[in-house]
């Protein structure tokens, strides 16, 4: 028997984001036998989590029930909103809907159909701090972001994923930074030591584009993406496509580019916010988050990979004990 896609589910989530915690009851909620999480679960989850941390030295000591069943009831009014608005802007491809008759969320009792997989399978990509196998997860989401972002670009455009083992590009971090610096039409400027031997990463970039506008000169269109699964890090990681990074790398003539980057997380907050209410401090790139993911999906009719449904029938199989 396989072991399960998560575990620890019975710790409350460790930050205080509200769409964490959002993900956190739609999590609880589908693997719930019954169907349903409600605040008296989360409020459980607290306790759970409280007494993990009891033994431990460097813990926070947790503040007297009291406190935390207030703190607890507060930041589920928060969740109800967020889950309000998933609700209004996810539509039919929501899996969940709001119960009646007391605070918490049920499954939908609706049909299965592709846009409501892709929903689970970007609220699974999300959990990555319950899941004690991650690679395979990532790695889904990377060909799921691949998959969208072919149909975001320009027709004619040649689009690829740049990790490992795609096809177009060789196994070894120099040889492929060579090949892509050809296809972008730049000239590699790296030094024979600036990758380690052997070395196999992705130079921080995992999808490429570009158009050849139909002969071999340089200066064309092209777009770099990098995915990430990590809600810590979505305001830093996609400096992994900027300017100052990969110039001196690939040499290219031409100094700005489209770059993206692809995160399975909710980080709509409502009207024209994101999640955590500015703007200010994101990096110059083209956010594409839980919602534009599954609504490019929808525009374009685009199925789920193999890897990525693999994943979501992982998740429906499992329930929480």
């Amino acid at each position: 028997m396989s072991a399960d896609l998560f575990s620890g589910l019975d710790r409350a989530p460790s930050h205080s984001d509200i769409f964490l915690w959002a993900d956190y009851i739609e999590l609880r909620c589908w693997l719930n036998p019954d169907g349903y999480f409600s605040l008296d679960d989360a409020e459980e989850a607290l306790q759970e989590s409280a007494d993990y941390n009891a033994g431990n030295e460097d813990a926070v000591e947790p503040p007297a029930p009291a406190v935390w069943i207030d703190k607890m009831a507060k930041r589920w009014s928060a969740c109800e909103l967020a889950l309000r608005r998933r609700a209004r802007h996810f539509g039919a491809a929501y899996p969940f809907q709001i119960a009646d008759g007391y605070r918490g969320i049920e499954k939908a009792e609706t049909p299965d159909h592709v846009d409501a997989r892709w929903y689970r399978f970007l609220l699974v990509a999300s959990a990555l701090q319950y899941m004690p196998r991650i690679n395979a997860t990532t790695s889904a989401f990377e060909e799921a972001s691949l998959a969208v972002f072919k149909n975001l670009l320009p027709q004619g455009s040649e689009v690829h994923g740049f990790w490992p083992g795609t096809g177009r590009y060789p196994p070894r971090a120099p040889d492929r930074i060579t090949q892509l610096a050809a296809d972008l039409r730049g000239r590699p400027m790296f030094s024979n030591n600036a990758f380690k031997a052997g070395d196999r990463g992705d130079s921080g970039l995992d999808l490429v584009a570009w158009h050849p506008l139909w002969d071999q000169r340089n200066r064309i269109p092209i777009a770099l993406a990098q995915c990430g699964c990590s809600a810590e890090d979505w305001k830093t990681k996609p400096m992994s496509t900027s300017r100052d990074k990969l110039l001196p790398l690939l040499g290219l003539s031409t100094s700005e580019w489209g770059r993206y980057y692809f995160m399975p997380h909710d980080m709509h907050g409502g009207g024209g916010q994101w999640a955590d209410g500015t703007d200010s401090d994101l990096p110059a790139v083209i956010v594409m988050d839980r919602l534009r993911i599954l609504r490019a999906a929808q525009h374009f009719e685009t199925q789920l990979p193999r890897s990525a449904e693999e994943r979501v029938a992982e998740f429906d199989a499992q329930t929480f004990r």
